[in-house]
């Protein structure tokens, strides 16, 4: 199993009008209060509200405002794949071996970073998600030094429905540089 864990990355906020009168690309707004919301609300709420949305103000016309460029962590990414796989020895050189993978294996959503343009309908919530479930299943076959294999495929993500992918492939490989030892 693999295992990825990490905090969230840094988050800016931004006037979506820029008002700077300036080469600037953004102008940022000004921060009045405490951004900072507890973290130990439902997920939903979450969502909808990463930030205190009503901590930042509009700075006016040509003036920077004060907010950091990153006044705030977006959501951490926890991430776990697995794959399981067994070899049926038919001769001493030749065995099947039926594998499967999974990706995101408990299929936990990880959410990227909330919408930082104030003066957007969605300013503060969470729109989308970085991974997604996925899970392969696959059959080798290895004789003579030939290698054949059929290979599933299926997607699942919350926007859309699965879909299986299927494919046949054969390629020439040496048996001992792609299968595992089997010691026992």
């Amino acid at each position: 199993m693999i295992a990825e864990l990490h905090s969230g990355l840094p988050y800016s906020v931004y006037e979506q009008t820029n008002r700077l009168n300036a080469f600037s690309p953004g102008q940022r707004s000004n921060l009045i209060g405490d951004p900072n919301l507890p973290t130990d609300r439902p997920r939903g709420q979450l969502v909808r509200e990463w930030f205190n949305t009503a901590a930042f103000t509009f700075p006016g016309s040509g003036v920077l405002g004060n907010a950091s460029k990153s006044p705030g962590i977006g959501p951490g990414f926890a991430n776990f794949d697995t794959s399981l796989l067994k070899d049926f020895h038919v001769t001493e050189k030749q065995y099947v071996q039926f594998r499967s993978q999974f990706y995101n294996l408990f299929n936990r959503p990880n959410f990227a970073n909330p919408n930082g343009s104030r003066g957007s309908a969605t300013f503060g919530q969470i729109s989308s998600t970085v991974s997604f479930r996925q899970a392969c299943v696959r059959s080798v076959i290895y004789a003579r030094g030939e290698v054949f294999s059929s290979s599933s495929r299926m997607r699942r993500n919350r926007s859309s429905s699965s879909a299986p992918i299927t494919g046949l492939s054969s390629q020439s490989s040496s048996p001992s540089s792609s299968r595992r030892s089997s010691g026992s």
